[in-house]
């Protein structure tokens, strides 16, 4: 991390899949996984064989698609277009799906510090190329406005499941 830059990960998936066996731990592939980074580069293939490696590696019901609309636009993670289709390959996969917010603030107010914080662990300078967020969306929401967002995003209604795992419907 000296050089400005996050590591290469130290556990693998098979490393996981291990820990896994147990029941004790659960996987989400989410927005910025390889999974989501497929769904964003439009490559169909890619995230099947992706999603695919994953279930071979994790039992079933441990192994979650997390949906994440932070009001991006376009295709990329975290946009509208990619949690519908992370939604919709879960559907097709048989795989339960959450609705996450990515949180890196306990408060919308404290995006800059993130930003701040993003510079710094690069050791760069407070510029665009060092800050990891996409806007200010990724604050701990209270449950009824993540719902909300779900209710008003007509890309998200289907088979998500809530935070205490009940099932919701559309």
């Amino acid at each position: 991390h000296l050089a400005g830059q996050r590591g290469a990960p130290v556990a693998g998936a098979e490393l996981i899949g291990r820990y896994c066996a147990d029941g004790e731990l659960t996987v989400l592939l989410g927005a910025d996984s390889e999974l989501g980074m497929a769904v964003v580069a439009d490559d169909r293939s890619a995230a099947e064989a992706e999603l695919v490696r994953w279930q071979g590696l994790i039992p079933r019901g441990r192994l979650v698609v997390a949906v994440t609309d932070q009001l991006v636009g376009g295709q990329q993670a975290a946009s509208l277009r990619q949690a519908s289709r992370l939604l919709r390959l879960a559907d097709e996969h048989g795989l339960a799906a959450v609705l996450t917010n990515q949180v890196r603030m306990a408060e919308r107010r404290q995006a800059m510090t993130c930003d701040v914080l993003d510079s710094a662990r690069r050791l760069m300078a407070l510029d665009s190329r060092a800050i990891d967020r996409r806007n200010a969306e990724g604050w701990l929401k209270p449950d009824e406005n993540v719902m909300r967002r779900r209710r008003d995003r007509r890309g998200l209604r289907g088979r998500l499941r809530s935070s205490d795992s009940d099932c919701v419907g559309p």
